[in-house]
């Protein structure tokens, strides 16, 4: 029983952290470029949330 609740609970720890791992705020321009995008962009999600958000800080005022 205890080791069900453990397995229960790495399973919800585990399916938690990809959404911590950013916590960027994306608009809805963010969104659309996104969805756009994503199709084309030769690498996996992660890799294109980290080039809109290198591209982002190096704008002023963001």
């Amino acid at each position: 029983m205890i080791g069900a609740a453990l397995a229960a609970g790495a399973l919800l720890g585990a399916t938690a952290a990809p959404a911590a791992a950013w916590p960027i705020a994306l608009t809805a321009e963010d969104h659309n470029y996104l969805n756009a995008v994503r199709g084309a962009f030769p690498r996996d999600d992660d890799t294109l949330l980290l080039a809109i958000s290198s591209q982002k800080s190096q704008l002023p005022g963001i």
